[in-house]
């Protein structure tokens, strides 16, 4: 009998993730499985620190596109985001 070994295919890329908050560019670099991964870490990090994240906040994220459905062959994307009233993520 043979037994095939099950791979985890999780790719890594680099991310660099950019928050605007008054004129202010915070910038935080990670390698991680996407682009929501990358925020929530800049995020976690910004908000660790202290720093402030008000409403309204413009967020960018540029990385490797990982989706592994996407048919754009990993090419780099640039995604924005915007802090909502619901929560403090982006």
């Amino acid at each position: 009998m043979i037994e095939f070994a099950k791979q985890d295919y999780t790719v890594q890329a680099t991310y660099e993730v950019a928050i605007h908050v008054d004129g202010i560019e915070y910038m935080y670099l990670y390698i991680c499985s996407n682009h929501d991964e990358a925020l929530n870490l800049a995020i976690a990090e910004h908000m660790g620190k202290g720093l402030p994240l008000p409403l309204g906040t413009r967020c960018l994220v540029v990385g490797t596109c990982t989706d592994l459905t996407c048919k754009c062959d990993g090419k780099i994307r640039a995604r924005a985001y915007l802090t909502l009233p619901e929560s403090s993520l982006c």
